[in-house]
């Protein structure tokens, strides 16, 4: 696994959280932005960085909010 940061952490902690509260599973959230559930898994898990577009894909289309409704969760989670 790669080295990474408490913001990393927090990133993917956030993705994970707002995914579960979506109630998709890992396979539905690849669905929605088309890309395999293993990437899916592997951004959770920390072994695949997650470029800014992804991001961006993945808020709007994944989960229907902004980047900046995402921002303000990630400074919400501890």
């Amino acid at each position: 696994m790669a080295t990474h940061t408490r913001s990393e952490a927090r990133l993917r902690k956030v993705l994970k959280t707002l995914r579960e509260e979506a109630g998709l599973t890992q396979i539905e959230l690849g669905a929605k932005i088309r890309q395999p559930q293993q990437v899916i898994s592997k951004i959770e898990r920390g072994e695949r960085r997650l470029y800014a577009t992804q991001l961006i894909e993945i808020c709007q289309k994944g989960f229907g909010i902004s980047l900046a409704e995402f921002g303000k969760r990630y400074e919400r989670q501890s």
